[in-house]
């Protein structure tokens, strides 16, 4: 995190199974394709200004 207070984090399809109660494929699929670039899906969307604690692992290389 910088001073955007912003964070990039990827999400498994699991775990976004767990959150959004579909799966990744199903959420891409259900997509409006012309919505354009930058445009977040609905499940996506929802997600803002919502508070969530995720637990992070780091492994040594």
């Amino acid at each position: 995190m910088d001073d955007t207070d912003s964070a990039t984090l990827v999400l498994f399809d699991r775990d976004a199974a767990m959150l959004f109660n579909r799966s990744c494929a199903e959420v891409l699929r259900n997509r409006d394709m012309r919505a354009g670039h930058g445009v977040l899906p609905p499940e996506i969307q929802a997600l803002i200004n919502s508070t969530y604690l995720f637990k992070v692992e780091c492994k040594a290389a």
